[in-house]
């Protein structure tokens, strides 16, 4: 068996060829690993496969070591998985956090120099610096209480909150939220006018973070001037909430 047919890879069975034939296999650590040892090359690369279980899918971050070695003539490739799953989530916790508190803490020492030296004698900009401070205060302490709430779920240790939700209000709090013009930087956030208003049952605070989630990585993949518009429909019992933006993964990261 190849490596992804025996760690039942859900994507080695894609193409009768079987692991390492998919468009996916491209990218994948492992399978370049092997690819190399077979040169008669020392190699280690990581990979991501998402692996099927009797439970379901599970993703795996794995580190791959992989050698060539001789025995009674015949060529073999020795491979070595290591689980780097807790080393990867710590990584990603850290940028995330650090990222977005770092961008608000500068964003809000900047507006603090400003009323420092800028309006002194102009009450209507003061005003406007304190207003931008405190919407920059408030974004800290959001950033760090979602940083615990993530923390809780890698942990098992959350418990939503359900409440009753209007899916129409809903948006319209985060279009609020992250239509401003130092969250933008010269794009434009919409709202798709045929959004479904459907009341629902979920954690609004959760369920923010993760569409808001959504707002951020659209503006962030969005060019000064182009539009990110944001939505939400009913099907099949379900409500689905949506961001669409121009840009489009690149095709090593998509797959």
């Amino acid at each position: 068996m190849r490596l992804g047919e025996l760690i039942v890879c859900k994507h080695s069975s894609l193409n009768p060829g079987g692991c390492g034939t998919s468009s996916f296999c491209r990218y994948c650590g492992a399978a370049n690993a092997i690819l190399e040892s077979q040169k008669g090359k020392f190699k280690v690369d990581e990979c991501r496969i998402t692996a099927v279980t009797t439970q379901g899918e599970e993703a795996l971050d794995l580190r791959a070591w992989a050698s060539p070695i001789t025995m009674n003539g015949e060529q073999f490739t020795f491979m070595v998985l290591v689980n780097i799953a807790e080393e990867k989530k710590k990584l990603f916790l850290e940028r995330i956090f650090l990222h977005d508190i770092m961008n608000t803490a500068v964003a809000l020492r900047g507006f603090s120099q400003l009323l420092d030296t800028e309006s002194r004698n102009d009450e209507k900009l003061a005003n406007e610096f304190l207003s931008r401070i405190s919407f920059l205060s408030e974004r800290i302490i959001d950033e760090i209480n979602a940083h615990r709430q993530l923390v809780a779920a890698e942990n098992n240790d959350l418990v939503p909150e359900t409440k009753k939700i209007n899916s129409k209000f809903f948006l319209g709090d985060l279009y609020a939220t992250y239509n401003r013009p130092d969250m933008l930087e010269n794009r434009k956030l919409v709202t798709d006018w045929a959004s479904h208003e459907i009341e629902f049952e979920s954690d609004p605070t959760l369920l923010g973070r993760v569409v808001g989630n959504m707002i951020k990585n659209g503006i962030e993949a969005s060019m000064p001037g182009e539009t990110i518009t944001i939505g939400c429909r009913s099907e099949n019992q379900k409500i689905t909430f949506w961001v669409h933006n121009s840009t489009y993964m690149p095709e090593n990261i998509r797959l």
